[in-house]
């Protein structure tokens, strides 16, 4: 796992708990733990001078090919994280007049599905934890 925290103060920017999890986790079960190599998962912070831009990306399978995989090996096994992270989101935006927003990437190379990258932009003054 690779971390990149250049020009943040780690200690003054907060995560709102549990929200990066459901990601990481998701990124390893329905991502990399497909893959016949082995899986790589990069954590990037950065602050762009409002928004603290937090991207998780993975080498693994992609999306498509995971649903694929999942409903041929977990027929009876329904995943709610997405949705629990979806209405954690929700909830907190209605709090903090959306501070935050969650966007998806399938990654390609030669047409060729080679993983996620999920992009969680967080309103920096809102969790500022000088604030």
């Amino acid at each position: 796992m690779t971390f990149y925290t250049e020009l943040i103060n780690t200690y003054e920017m907060r995560v709102p708990v549990m929200l990066l999890q459901p990601i990481i986790e998701n990124a390893i079960w329905h991502g990399i733990s497909h893959l016949e190599s082995v899986g790589k998962l990069t954590l990037d912070y950065q602050y762009d001078g409002v928004h603290l831009v937090i991207s998780v990306t993975d080498n693994g399978v992609g999306r498509e090919r995971a649903r694929e995989i999942n409903q041929n090996i977990r027929q009876d096994h329904i995943s709610h994280g997405s949705q629990i992270l979806d209405t954690r989101i929700s909830m907190l935006n209605l709090m903090h007049k959306n501070s935050i927003s969650i966007t998806y990437e399938d990654l390609y190379e030669q047409g060729l599905a080679c993983g996620t990258r999920v992009v969680v932009k967080i309103l920096a003054e809102i969790y500022n934890s000088k604030i």
